[in-house]
């Protein structure tokens, strides 16, 4: 399984947290600031391969980083149409997972003009980039912004909060003035 570090250009500006806004979901942005938490690292189930327990049938799920639904019955005219429902158990060994973990960066003190409140942003880490930094550290990461979208008890679509989807991740030294 390969994974694609897109790392950003010289000239890309680093946006500070405080100003960043519905204008910037979608685009490619970077942010620097210091790690004030870190959770822990998930399996993400990116392919699911099911079989069917009465006619023997394999299905495959392609997941897109949305909530897991796993399937419970067989699709087939055979399973539904029959006596006994073909239920449908995930095979572990042959779905294909990737790691996940979600850090909160918040920005440095550099970046604030008058004792103001320090703004954090959620950053979602896949595959390699988990488990590369610790609370405390400095780092500059680009990525995609993000809205977490919720459906409400009344089905309205909902924009909870904002993440950014990291697509690079860079510590830097406390020590080094940038």
């Amino acid at each position: 399984c390969y994974q694609i570090i897109l790392k950003p250009p010289a000239w890309m500006r680093v946006s500070t947290i405080d100003l960043i806004g519905a204008d910037f979901i979608g685009k490619l942005i970077m942010v620097k600031g210091f790690v004030v938490k870190i959770d822990t690292v998930y399996n993400f189930i990116k392919e699911g391969i099911y079989r069917c327990s009465s006619c023997g049938l394999k299905i495959s799920k392609k997941k897109i980083r949305e909530k897991f639904r796993p399937f419970f019955f067989c699709p087939t005219k055979k399973c539904q149409l029959g006596k006994i429902k073909g239920r449908l158990f995930i095979n572990i060994k042959e779905s294909i997972f990737e790691k996940f973990q979600e850090i909160k960066i918040q920005e440095t003190f550099n970046q604030k003009k008058n004792m103001e409140v320090f703004w954090s942003l959620n950053i979602r880490l896949f595959g390699q980039a988990t488990r590369t930094c610790l609370p405390g550290e400095k780092i500059k990461a680009a990525g995609i912004l993000l809205p977490e979208i919720s459906i409400s008890s009344l089905k309205k679509i909902q924009c909870e909060k904002i993440y950014l989807e990291a697509l690079f991740l860079e510590k830097n030294d406390i020590r080094t003035k940038n």
